[in-house]
């Protein structure tokens, strides 16, 4: 016999029939949002792509240019220690050659794809960064770190600027390689295998330009020297003398396989030049 008074099932315990929970809805509607936002990022870095061709069309092409599609077809053609030819200091064999021996392979081997690889690799530099500034934030807190740093990097200054951002192929690749490694420092935290990413995305920035030492390989030694020391000196103080340096050196298990991975990384690169050199590879500068 139902109760009279209006409600009093649901003070007895009762749930209604049609009644959903709202643990299940939550995760529906948290999935929702990171797919609209994840829509959301991938239509501005279209966007952005297609501006970026635009912009790089606006400066005139030159040698540079003209010199990388060249080795780009080479290496698509089959040499791809690139035999017989003299490079600079920077290299790029390992970042922007592949990408633009790949373009060449689908648009041909014309300047307007120096173009297209330009406006790729920008295009990739600023949504790495902007996913980098994100770090852990969800919500507009989010939207805001990834807003400032598409402010930042939005617009080249025009002309030269154009230039060493946009077209030529330089530096600014290099920071692909190197952004990714602290996105993965970020987002994987202290799991086993994250100093064999860093050592191998470390390796493959290191390839292409010696300036990886100076910006990336050096810089993760000293902070994971400093954390290591700070942490034997805290634990020798407050743990009992040599068994808490000891703790704490276990510890700081991670800064010390991040150093690791950064002399693996380094040795790995000068291992590959040798090979590369006894196999009749390309002649390096060197760096002044």
């Amino acid at each position: 016999m139902p109760s009279p008074a209006p409600g009093a099932d649901q003070l007895a315990g009762g749930v209604k029939d049609d009644a959903v929970p709202a643990t299940s809805a939550r995760p529906a509607a948290n999935r929702a949002w990171w797919w609209a936002g994840a829509s959301v990022f991938l239509l501005v870095i279209v966007v952005l792509f297609d501006a970026y061709l635009h912009l790089s069309k606006t400066y005139p092409e030159n040698s540079d240019e003209a010199n990388i599609l060249l080795m780009a077809n080479d290496m698509l053609h089959g040499n791809v220690y690139l035999s017989g030819w003299n490079v600079s200091d920077v290299p790029f064999i390992t970042t922007e050659l592949p990408e633009i021996t790949l373009l060449v392979w689908m648009f041909g081997l014309h300047l307007n794809t120096a173009h297209i690889a330009a406006a790729v690799t920008y295009t990739l530099v600023v949504a790495v960064a902007m996913l980098l500034a994100k770090g852990q934030a969800k919500g507009p807190k989010a939207i805001a770190r990834m807003a400032l740093v598409l402010a930042i990097m939005l617009a080249p200054q025009p002309g030269v600027g154009v230039f060493v951002l946009v077209f030529s192929v330089g530096h600014i690749g290099t920071a692909l390689p190197v952004m990714l490694t602290w996105l993965v420092l970020d987002r994987l935290g202290k799991r086993w295998y994250v100093p064999v990413i860093v050592a191998v995305l470390l390796g493959w920035g290191y390839m292409a330009d010696p300036l990886v030492l100076v910006v990336a390989i050096y810089p993760l030694l000293l902070v994971c020297l400093v954390r290591v020391v700070a942490g034997m000196i805290t634990g020798g103080r407050n743990g009992g003398g040599l068994r808490g340096t000891c703790r704490a050196l276990a510890d700081r298990w991670l800064e010390l396989s991040l150093a690791a991975a950064a002399g693996i990384g380094y040795l790995v690169v000068w291992w590959g030049g040798s090979l590369l050199t006894n196999a009749g590879g390309y002649h390096q500068q060197a760096v002044p």
